[in-house]
């Protein structure tokens, strides 16, 4: 690899791509179509991945590693050579998630989504999860760092200790040939979409709690929940719900990119009661949809999703139950949040988050006393 040109680093990209490794793939066919040369380098492949058999690259781990490797110890190992080779690099790097080297030898660019995992809510993590996180603060105090949101930049800024006015914010943005608006023909039961893991975080025993209340007032919709989670997570949430209402909640597992901007148009409304979000991918794509969103405000969303969506408190059920009841019965509330929600879309875009990152990487735009905020 020249050392003119800068270097992409991702940790992992998996076939069941989602959250991180999808904002990969997007911000570097972004990159890509902003004209950015750059070389790229990937820490495991795991799966095949169509996007990046397309895309020449380089990979930390064989995938035979991969796959022989428990994923805590496949971890430590990338973690221990991307020192090796993030840390003697003598150009530009640009670090797409939450791997860095903890001493770089040339200019080091961390993007930083969030710190979820150590709010009060989240699991306790185990040694080496924190030798990690020590890593990480260490690498970003010597890094110019970006933020996907300004609750993010406020987060990092105080757990790293480093002046939030020298990080600059670029959104996110959602693929415009998959999350668009469509038809809108229904047949059968209402469905209501959740998109997202089954993590503690992700608080979704509040939507089934509201699911049931929306039952037990006579609404046959359907509760349905796409993501990446084991069969065994389904399985003990679905117990959570009354005997009665279970066949009307199903959980579809994982989908396609392009099956998700399917399933957001078809809904009638799109749940996300999340605690904390670094930016709130999903919900950007289901208001580019044109889909009522009703959402928690915890971390980002209060500002990414704002009056683009409707913001309830994640800790009252018997709230959400309200609003669904409301977008499903009242047309005129459905088709206000439909148009606020391609209002609020409209402002955020993989190509022009990646013109903000052409401007850090060739050093026009540097952290400094007044930090951009990139949002549209």
């Amino acid at each position: 690899m020249t050392e003119r040109r800068p270097l992409v680093y991702l940790p992992f990209v998996d076939e069941r791509g989602a959250g991180m490794q999808r904002f990969g793939e997007e911000m570097i066919a972004a990159l890509d179509r902003a004209g950015v040369s750059f070389d790229l380098l990937v820490g495991e492949r795991l799966g095949d991945v169509a996007w990046l058999r397309a895309r020449p690259h380089r990979l930390l781990l064989s995938p035979d590693w991969s796959a022989r490797l428990p994923r805590s110890v496949a971890a430590l190992v990338r973690l221990a050579r991307v020192q090796g080779v993030l840390g003697t690099r003598k150009g530009t790097v640009l670090a797409l998630a939450h791997e860095i080297a903890m001493r770089p030898r040339g200019r080091q660019v961390a993007v930083v989504h969030d710190i979820t995992w150590l709010k009060p809510f989240a699991p306790r993590r185990g040694v080496g999860a924190r030798v990690r996180d020590a890593m990480w603060r260490t690498g970003l105090r010597r890094s110019a760092v970006i933020a996907i949101s300004d609750a993010t930049r406020r987060d990092v800024a105080t757990w790293a200790e480093i002046d939030a006015a020298r990080i600059p914010v670029v959104y996110e943005g959602f693929d415009p040939h998959v999350f668009h608006p469509g038809e809108r023909t229904r047949s059968g039961r209402p469905v209501l979409l959740y998109a997202g893991t089954l993590a503690a975080h992700k608080n979704v025993p509040c939507i089934l709690s509201a699911f049931a209340r929306v039952r037990e007032r006579g609404i046959d919709a359907v509760l349905k929940l796409v993501g990446r989670y084991e069969a065994q997570e389904a399985e003990a949430l679905r117990a959570s719900v009354p005997a009665a209402w279970r066949d009307a909640v199903d959980f579809a597992g994982f989908v396609s990119t392009e099956q998700l901007g399917h399933e957001m148009r078809g809904c009638a409304a799109f749940l996300f009661p999340s605690r904390n979000e670094g930016f709130g991918l999903a919900p950007v794509e289901a208001m580019a949809c044109g889909t009522p969103v009703l959402s928690a405000p915890g971390g980002s969303l209060a500002e990414v999703v704002a009056d683009g969506g409707m913001l309830l408190d994640p800790d009252d059920p018997g709230a959400w139950a309200d609003a669904i009841v409301r977008v499903l019965a009242d047309p005129g509330i459905a088709a206000d949040l439909r148009a606020r929600a391609l209002t609020r879309a409209a402002v955020f875009s993989w190509d022009r988050a990646a013109l903000a990152y052409r401007a850090i990487l060739e050093a026009r735009v540097e952290p400094g006393r007044d930090a951009p905020v990139y949002a549209s």
